[in-house]
């Protein structure tokens, strides 16, 4: 019964020249089931307004579309512009499509994430891939950027300075308010011990 009248609101919204995206369920960390659905639009015009107020009370999550989108593989919703100074990006954006980190944890190898990464001082990964499963070892070192003295390691030269000793090396990222660090996932030369 609910389900019906939340599609004849969108029906109806749509007739109305509402532009209104939907996701049944989140892939984004920390956010919890969304029982009926999560719908994304700009919600300030007076009719999306409106319409965003009968399907929250529907029970419908209401999220905006400048802040969210949908992974293009399962169709989850995940957040694209940060909520907190610790955020990081739960997707990857490759040639314009958005894939979620729960499709990529799944496979990062075959879906080509760790193939963007790999040696990509311009890219990091911040889903928390296990990369020992794919022959990396972590090293203990750290790199840091940022707005304090001292803070302001350059990934390019970190990322050259490492594929001197390794064969491939992907950086992770931990973000905060003042500043990022980022570490290296690496694999052996097979001439070295």
């Amino acid at each position: 019964m609910g389900r019906d009248r939340i599609s004849r609101v969108l029906e109806y919204a749509t007739e109305k020249g509402c532009y209104i995206e939907w996701a049944d369920e989140y892939a984004e960390p920390g956010y919890g089931p969304a029982e009926k659905g999560i719908a994304f639009a700009n919600w300030n015009p007076e009719l999306e307004h409106r319409v965003g107020d009968v399907l929250e009370k529907l029970g419908v999550e209401c999220e905006w579309s400048d802040e969210w989108a949908t992974c293009g593989n399962c169709g989850k919703a995940v957040r694209t512009s940060p909520d907190c100074y610790f955020w990081k990006p739960y997707y990857w954006l490759c040639e314009g499509e958005l894939t979620c980190g729960e499709c990529i944890l799944k496979d990062p190898e075959g879906i080509g994430y760790l193939e963007h990464l790999e040696n990509n001082p311009y890219s990091a990964d911040t889903l928390g891939v296990d990369w020992s499963k794919y022959g990396y070892i972590l090293l203990d070192e750290k790199w840091e950027n940022g707005l304090h003295p001292g803070m302001n390691d350059k990934p390019e030269e970190v990322m050259a300075k490492l594929l001197k000793y390794h064969d491939s090396a992907i950086f992770t990222l931990e973000t905060s308010q003042f500043y990022v660090t980022f570490r290296a996932w690496v694999k052996e030369n097979s001439e070295e011990e």
